[in-house]
């Protein structure tokens, strides 16, 4: 039972040294994302040996009812599951001008589904016959998160939150905790983020070409307007004179 914990723990939450965990968060256009959960498990080959990675690659192939995938060459197996905003992150886009905005803070981690479809992948793999499912949340401004995030730093054990917007990223951050930027990404330190206790708020932008190009028919209208109606002007004088 106790090694059938441990291998549980090894995709949970990273409370064993060295192990590295990564999440990416896909926002669309509408709000609507996917989050990927991968865990690197190469400092466990023991545990992880060729056969049992090719067994859960085969149990990911094959089911219909989970999504997930092995890296074989980098020894890292992932799970993604669907989110909307709302629960565990809210969504915001607004049009203006020149640019539109897209707004996403993340509030909540869904860390016990992520948990529950990773032990039915040790089971699939026979490094468990224990059911493990749980519904745990870690929300990112609990003061008890504090207490993990230095355990976890005491363990050398990272973890990162990788946002991926539908644009570039204009702006980022988690409290006094900046991440990478790079492009439509901005990487956070997740374990940074636990000790800050704040939300993960990222927002992009997009030149407007629409709105743009209304603004631009409408000086043109405009523009012609005043020149017909000086031109008319100018013929009616003519007309006039003679």
């Amino acid at each position: 039972m106790r090694k059938q914990a441990l291998f549980i723990l090894i995709l949970a939450f990273a409370v064993f040294a060295g192990s590295h965990e990564s999440y990416l968060h896909i926002i669309s256009y509408d709000g609507s994302s996917t989050l990927t959960k991968t865990v690197d498990v190469s400092n466990s080959p023991d545990v992880f040996d060729d056969e049992k990675l090719e067994l859960i690659n085969q149990f990911c192939h094959e089911s219909t009812f989970l999504n997930c995938g092995v890296d074989q060459n980098t020894r890292a197996i992932g799970v993604t599951e669907e989110l909307k905003p709302g629960f565990h992150y809210s969504f915001a886009s607004s049009e203006g001008m020149p640019d539109i905005t897209y707004s996403v803070v993340i509030k909540k981690i869904p860390t016990g589904l992520f948990d529950s479809q990773f032990n039915r992948i040790l089971v699939a793999a026979n490094l468990t016959e224990m059911a493990y499912a749980s519904t745990s949340i870690l929300n990112l401004n609990n003061p008890e998160i504090v207490q993990t995030a230095e355990r976890l730093r005491t363990s050398s054990s990272t973890i990162t939150y990788e946002v991926r917007m539908p644009t570039d990223v204009a702006s980022a951050d988690a409290g006094n905790i900046m991440p990478v930027i790079s492009g439509t990404s901005a990487t956070f330190n997740l374990v940074d983020v636990m000790s800050e206790q704040s939300f993960m708020t990222v927002e992009s932008r997009q030149f407007n070409a629409v709105q743009l190009g209304i603004v631009a028919m409408l000086i043109v209208m405009v523009a012609l307007g005043i020149y017909f109606k000086m031109h008319g002007k100018k013929h009616t004088q003519v007309k006039g004179n003679k």
